[in-house]
């Protein structure tokens, strides 16, 4: 008769390291969501390839300009 020491071992080790991929995926997924590169505050200019008669129809921009570059 054998024994299943050695399958106890391996399906233990298993769970472990599932359990460690679980606890530790949303600290690697969710690492970077509250830093953010500084916004641009000031000298942007957007301009519209059409017009929005409600907020709710979409709009297109045509271009972006930063500081008098695009």
């Amino acid at each position: 008769m054998r024994n299943n020491y050695h399958c106890i071992l391996i399906q233990y080790i298993k769970n472990r390291l599932l359990l460690v991929v679980v606890a530790m995926f949303p600290l690697l997924s969710f690492g970077q969501l509250g830093s953010q590169s500084p916004s641009i505050r000031t000298g942007d200019t957007f301009d519209w390839s059409d017009t929005q008669s409600n907020n709710s129809d979409a709009a297109t921009i045509q271009k972006v300009t930063v500081n008098g570059t695009e």
